[in-house]
């Protein structure tokens, strides 16, 4: 997964973990158990280990989009639920 959140291993590493602390049985097709993983991954991307690089919100210097949290999320959340390992 690091190369998934721009070769940030910590951060990688800390989402897959929380991804995997929250998960429960069916939780691809139940809401409520979906909405707690979104939470954990939320947790880590809000406060993620000293290790690893903070995601920058608002327009980067080099005039890329801005960091979207909430798209963040989701996009994570999508390639979760298509990975058997979870």
């Amino acid at each position: 997964m690091p190369r998934i959140l721009g070769e940030n291993e910590a951060l990688a590493l800390a989402v897959d973990a929380a991804i995997r602390d929250s998960l429960m049985d069916g939780w691809r097709d139940n809401a409520i158990k979906l909405k707690r993983v979104r939470r954990a991954i939320r947790g880590v991307l809000e406060h993620p280990p000293a290790s690893a690089e903070t995601p920058k919100t608002g327009v980067a210097e080099d005039g890329a989009a801005p960091y979207n949290l909430d798209a963040e999320i989701n996009r994570i959340l999508d390639l979760a639920k298509h990975q058997h390992d979870y």
